[in-house]
């Protein structure tokens, strides 16, 4: 397992860290550097998802809260 990924200088996306190329089994990683025109989406029905705003203002939406079930249930 190799955890040194270099950074993307002259992208939105700074860097992506999937299950896959990192031989987790389930979290994934990407930083974005944007911006104040700027905008990021995101989509994913299955996953959940955690934003780390480490400067500026941010404003989330989403379609509706869902629970989580836990491992047990």
């Amino acid at each position: 397992m190799n955890l040194l990924i270099k950074p993307k200088k002259d992208s939105q996306q700074i860097v992506s860290v999937t299950p896959k190329s990192a031989g987790w089994r389930y979290v994934s990683f990407s930083a974005h550097r944007l911006t104040s025109a700027e905008t990021l989406s995101f989509s994913d029905k299955t996953n959940e998802l955690c934003v780390v705003v480490l400067s500026g203002i941010v404003s989330a939406q989403t379609e509706a809260l869902i629970g989580r079930k836990s491992a047990d249930a």
